[in-house]
């Protein structure tokens, strides 16, 4: 019973893939094309909005149809087509796995990403992936890595595009927790100069692209590093007046940065307030790159101090995401 049971339920999972691969074997129609590639990007706006985790099943299910596709060898402009949407949905499965803490699987869906971004030849996305995938070394505290990362492809020259904006945007916050404040300045503005030379229709929400109040965030972040209170005051604000504050990690993220620039300051029963803001905001999603964050602006307060007992009690009901898979949304075999 328990084998029929578990046929039964793989086949309403993969049934409709599994029709539709038949019906769009050899030629997929344009129907089908136009609804992956909208669904791929709807994901990719999605993603910031929700509990990543929440989107997994679907972005999982939406893949098996494309790699069922993908298999058949269809038409040249539809296989790319097709090697475009699983490259964008390999990379929203990457953004939801390391928001959970899973950096080893991340960077191996980062890397089929980019492998499918290559195969589109679709240089955009192929720069959006490498971006992407700089978030593991950045929040594994190794600066060096992503310069590692990101520089042989700023060191090409490329176009100005968000995607190049994001990547210097990362050069920029590693520089600065290196300490290096000059490098940090020609990156940052660097990456500002690409974002404004950008195609407007090319500046839009979610992670296939990169937006002013991005960037200004990075800004607050590197400044922060190079302690430019002022400077990462400023940039903070300038952030939070843009961003859509419904988004689960990055306003949450901005809070911490203005909240460290007051701390820095001596302004500590402030810096407190609004970092705890940050912390239980009903938006927030307690991604691993927040509670890092979390952590790291405990270190800003004095280790004697009632205010730095009182952020323990609070960081003493946070979790980063489980290392565990089984800790997120089971998922249908495929």
């Amino acid at each position: 019973m328990a084998t029929m049971a578990a046929g039964l339920v793989e086949n309403v999972w993969n049934g409709p893939d599994l029709l539709e691969q038949v019906l769009d074997s050899g030629n997929v129609g344009e129907g089908r094309l136009l609804l992956l590639e909208q669904e791929s990007e709807r994901l990719g706006q999605r993603v910031v909005k929700v509990p990543p985790t929440s989107l997994l099943q679907e972005a999982l299910l939406h893949l098996s149809g494309v790699r069922g596709l993908l298999g058949q060898r269809q038409p040249v402009d539809v296989q790319r087509r097709l090697a475009r949407v699983g490259a964008q949905l390999a990379t929203v499965v990457g953004e939801i796995l390391f928001n959970s803490n899973q950096f080893p699987l991340a960077r191996r869906w980062y890397l089929a990403a980019a492998r499918a971004a290559r195969e589109a030849e679709d240089g955009y996305l192929g720069d959006i992936v490498l971006a992407g995938a700089a978030y593991l070394p950045t929040y594994a505290g190794e600066p060096r890595e992503v310069l590692a990362h990101i520089l042989p492809r700023l060191e090409q020259g490329p176009s100005p595009s968000p995607a190049i904006a994001w990547l210097w945007g990362f050069a920029a916050k590693a520089y600065a927790a290196l300490g290096d404040q000059p490098a940090f300045e020609r990156a940052i503005e660097a990456s500002r100069l690409s974002l404004e030379q950008s195609s407007p229709d090319t500046v839009q929400p979610g992670i296939f692209s990169f937006l002013p109040e991005k960037h200004a965030f990075y800004e607050a972040r590197g400044r922060v590093d190079l302690r430019d209170t002022e400077g990462a005051a400023a940039a903070a604000a300038r952030a939070l007046a843009t961003y859509d504050l419904t988004d689960t990690t990055e306003p949450a993220l901005v809070r911490f940065e203005h909240a460290s620039a007051l701390a820095q300051a001596g302004e500590i029963e402030e810096a407190y307030r609004i970092a705890v803001g940050a912390i239980t905001d009903p938006h927030t999603f307690h991604s691993v790159s927040v509670v890092t964050r979390a952590h790291e602006f405990g270190t800003l307060l004095d280790p004697a101090g009632q205010i730095v007992r009182e952020w323990r009690e609070v960081l003493a009901g946070l979790s980063a995401p489980d290392a565990s898979i089984s800790a997120l949304s089971p998922v249908p075999r495929t």
